[in-house]
């Protein structure tokens, strides 16, 4: 049994909306430690993994370790209907996941039914990055409106100097640069390129939910998966999305 609350019950909804642009179900683990996602997106081209601490929650009891099958796209319609003001809480109860808002005079109480969630595990990715990229969310999302003018897919390529952007398409070329002169970082290790092409609507999805204000951290490796990291309040994303092969 378990039974979290949660002082501001549109910060949780915003925390699955980082999980909902890329995956409809998958297995929560809910131990002592926190919550834990990991899942492959239907077309399996996509992976995420999400850690929400305990410390998240205002209250947070948890009797022994647990997991529940969730389908995301109907429990992030249900966050939705969250007010300003509004606490929530989650607990389980007769298969089914109990979803609690407070607020104002009322209180009203949802019902999800839980899946089965041994179906849904996935395992572990790993991938050793070439190049590790510090760039701020909200220029690299514009930068990727700018990119759907010409493409459908981009080719990311990183340097000691500069992570640079090469979208080319039926709309032309486009080149973004992000260097140390406009806040990018980037560590580089044991190569002095790393380079992959990806699809543009899974990167715009995979980085839709970050804060503008925060920082992305990418993590490059020539011709193998990104890996995407941040933050949404307390909660820690991380994305694998496979490489497209270069025509």
């Amino acid at each position: 049994m378990f039974n979290l609350k949660m002082d501001d019950a549109k910060a949780l909804k915003n925390i699955f909306d980082a999980v909902v642009t890329l995956i409809e179900e998958g297995p929560v683990e809910i131990s002592e430690n926190g919550l834990f996602l990991r899942a492959i997106d239907p077309s399996q081209i996509a992976m995420v993994t999400l850690n929400i601490p305990k410390e998240t929650f205002s209250s947070y009891e948890v009797d022994k370790k647990d997991l529940i099958g969730l389908n995301f796209v109907h429990m992030v319609k249900i966050l939705s209907r969250a007010k300003s003001g509004e606490s929530i809480a989650l607990k389980n109860e007769d298969s089914a996941l109990v979803i609690e808002f407070k607020g104002g005079k009322r209180k009203r109480t949802f019902k999800v039914p839980l899946l089965d969630a041994k179906d849904l595990i996935t395992k572990e990715v790993k991938v050793e990055a070439e190049a590790t990229v510090y760039v701020n969310a909200g220029e690299l999302k514009d930068s990727f409106k700018d990119a759907e003018l010409v493409s459908t897919f981009l080719t990311l390529e990183a340097s000691a100097e500069k992570l640079e952007m090469n979208v080319r398409g039926d709309g032309g070329k486009l080149v973004v640069e992000f260097d140390k002169e406009n806040g990018t970082k980037i560590d580089m290790k044991d190569s002095d390129k790393a380079r992959a092409s990806f699809s543009l609507e899974y990167l715009a999805n995979i980085v839709k939910a970050c804060p503008d204000t925060n920082e992305l951290k990418l993590f490059i490796k020539s011709d193998n998966p990104l890996k995407v990291e941040y933050h949404v309040n307390q909660a820690e994303l991380s994305y694998f999305l496979a490489p497209r092969r270069e025509e």
